[in-house]
């Protein structure tokens, strides 16, 4: 309680159990994108300070990749792309407690590109249920695949719905709702949003997006009665879908800059990044009605996305530096500045919240009113290499750098 604001600590808890539901309905793993969509942790037990020789292990991963690796109880799983032009796809499945490969499945690139540091190279992260993983890389190859690694069904949706136009490629993740598998490509050609059946690939609905190139994710809003809907932030616009049917509910369009953060999303609260000043909100929407709760003043959000944790909202800029407001006025705390930039989100669990920069630096923050760092943590990285993401265990975090994962585990001293 000492570190909440005393005039909406009741309500920060209140928002802190609804929105660790979904944190916690699961013992399974982190599944997707930022987790369960917003980059919260159920363990209380992750580290908290490491160096070079606290590696529990690494695993080289058979080629180069963005995306983030996702668990499934000791599964663990990646992808990466190889060769001048992507022609070779990579799905990698490793044991998270050894680091141990237990399989890998190559695939054909549907549509090759010349890899370059200025496009995407699978950026994309997957995600897994019970029973499938679902991959898409930035050419339009959607695949799953059992846990096992033997393929259920692909598709190539650039030959389907026409190449993907763009300077820097794809990076959208794909999510997963009661309705299906959700899709979200954003491009300068005929961008849209689709569901896909999870056991067939079968096309349920697809609904056309008047928005430019983008690698903001889609996430799933949880309502207040049960019902879910589907809320994407990209180019100059915030829109939410009924997962059903892929119609429009509601948008709210007075934001621009937000092509790389995706939405956050915690109880009624709606964060939304974008690398332009002023534009930075927080929404809430009620009865089909967006509503503007605040814009931020100073900050501005450019790689990872803002995170919402003990009634506060973090975003970190181009340079590294976090601004930190407080949830329900909108009143900047304070603001910090890291010792990198960073791409990978920010992280939140028990009272603690992570920075992780992409020069293998990591700054532990207290919960609190002021820039409180607890710890600080490193690791070595080859030369222009960088933290692209991360997948959590109960006592460990698994970093994905270009072409390998670097497991950290908490110390059973600690």
């Amino acid at each position: 309680m000492n570190n909440i604001y005393p005039q909406t600590a009741l309500s920060a808890i209140a928002l802190t159990l609804i929105g660790l539901i979904s944190v916690t309905k699961a013992d399974e793993g982190w599944p997707g994108f930022r987790g369960h969509g917003h980059s919260l942790a159920a363990s209380d037990n992750l580290p908290v300070t490491w160096q070079d020789e606290a590696v529990s292990w690494r695993a080289e991963l058979p080629g180069t990749g963005q995306s983030s690796p996702v668990r499934w109880n000791d599964r663990l799983f990646s992808t990466a792309c190889s060769g001048s032009n992507k022609e070779r796809l990579w799905i990698v499945c490793h044991h998270r407690k050894t680091g141990e490969k237990l399989w890998q499945r190559e695939f054909p690139n549907s549509a090759p590109e010349a890899i370059s540091n200025y496009i995407s190279f699978a950026a994309p992260t997957p995600v897994v249920d019970a029973e499938r993983l679902y991959v898409l890389f930035e050419g339009g190859d959607l695949i799953a695949l059992a846990h096992d690694g033997s393929t259920v069904w692909r598709r190539e949706l650039a030959r389907d719905y026409g190449p993907f136009e763009g300077n820097h490629g794809q990076g959208a993740s794909p999510t997963l709702s009661r309705h299906g598998l959700v899709v979200v490509m954003d491009h300068k050609g005929d961008s849209f949003i689709a569901n896909f059946d999870r056991s067939t690939g079968k096309t349920l609905w697809k609904t056309a997006r008047d928005t430019s190139s983008a690698w903001a994710s889609p996430v799933i809003r949880l309502l207040a009665d049960g019902q879910e809907e589907i809320v994407c932030s990209a180019s100059d616009t915030v829109i939410g879908y009924d997962p059903a049917t892929g119609s429009i509910r509601w948008s709210y369009r007075d934001i621009t800059g937000n092509n790389v953060p995706t939405a956050t999303i915690y109880a009624e609260h709606l964060a939304l990044g974008s690398n332009t000043k002023f534009n930075s909100v927080l929404l809430s929407v009620k009865n089909g009605e967006p509503q503007v709760r605040w814009k931020a003043d100073e900050a501005t959000s450019s790689f990872g996305s803002p995170l919402i944790h003990r009634g506060r909202v973090y975003f970190v800029n181009r340079a590294g530096i976090v601004f930190c407001y407080e949830l329900e006025s909108g009143r900047l705390l304070f603001d910090h500045r890291l010792p990198a930039s960073t791409w990978a989100s920010p992280l939140g669990s028990g009272e603690r919240v992570w920075f992780f920069g992409n020069d293998g630096s990591t700054v532990v923050m207290k919960c609190a009113d002021t820039p409180v760092v607890e710890s600080t943590a490193s690791l070595t990285l080859s030369g222009g290499d960088r933290i692209y993401g991360y997948a959590l265990a109960e006592d460990a975090i698994v970093f994905r750098t270009k072409s390998e994962l670097i497991c950290i585990e908490r110390p059973a001293a600690e």
